[in-house]
């Protein structure tokens, strides 16, 4: 029997997961979270309130910034939170696929529609409809 002096690979058990796009809390189905297609048409409003259309190439929490592309032939470009408001993805996001041995939701999702109302620290106040939220150090996620 011959020896192999192949040395093993160090594992790192002190990695952390990279991020990935939060899913609403009432998702039990394996789903496609943004991103992980591909670029996401997406409306992006300063902190003044104009909007801009554009693609949203990457999100980088640790960074604290996202790449987005604001015209279909030009290169994405950084754009730090604290320069930005809101982003709204303008693509619907398929959250309910049948999965066997799970039972299918009882009530349509309309039906968890809520209203809110989040006052920014500039006193102005963003108003609309959620079916669920999940708040992270990088933000505020409405679904």
């Amino acid at each position: 029997m011959t020896e192999v002096d192949t040395p093993l690979p160090t594992l790192s058990l002190d990695a952390e997961m990279a991020w990935r796009w939060p899913t609403p809390p009432f998702v039990h189905r394996q789903v496609t979270t943004p991103l992980d297609t591909g670029e996401q048409p997406c409306s992006i409003e300063t902190p003044e309130g104009a909007t801009v259309e554009s693609q949203l190439v990457g999100f980088d929490v640790d960074a604290g910034q996202m790449r987005v592309r604001m015209h279909p032939d030009g290169e994405p470009v950084a754009l730090r939170f604290s320069k930005i408001r809101r982003v709204t993805l303008t693509t619907p996001w398929p959250i309910a696929r049948h999965v066997l041995g799970v039972p299918d939701e009882r009530s349509p999702h309309v039906m968890h529609e809520r209203g809110y109302c989040i006052e920014l620290a500039s006193g102005v106040e963003l108003t609309g409809r959620t079916l669920a939220h999940v708040k992270l150090p990088c933000g505020m996620f409405l679904f």
